[in-house]
């Protein structure tokens, strides 16, 4: 009785040469800007407003990257609530 033997798959040219970023347009730019846009507005507005995260839920909504919008959004809560609750304060010192 002969035994079935499998063909080896072959995928076609266009296969290697798609695009495989989802459908996403700028691909892994918008990814890599949004937070180093977030990281340097939140450091430039740090002394000039009590609420921390604006700038990098800002450049979240803005460049649609959900991971920094939500650090954003929760630091503005986390500030917000230490300046309304007088909690310790949201410098970044040290752990004491």
């Amino acid at each position: 009785m002969a035994r079935y033997r499998r063909g080896r798959r072959s995928r076609s040219r266009s296969y290697f040469f798609k695009s495989r970023g989802g459908g996403r347009k700028g691909g892994g730019w918008k990814t890599m800007l949004a937070p180093l846009i977030g990281g340097a507005g939140d450091a430039f507005l740090a002394g000039k407003l009590p609420v921390n995260g604006l700038a990098s839920a800002g450049a979240g909504f803005f460049l649609g990257d959900q991971t920094t919008r939500q650090i954003g959004l929760y630091q503005i809560g986390y500030s917000g609530a230490n300046m309304f609750l007088g909690g310790a304060g949201s410098g970044g010192g040290a752990w004491y």
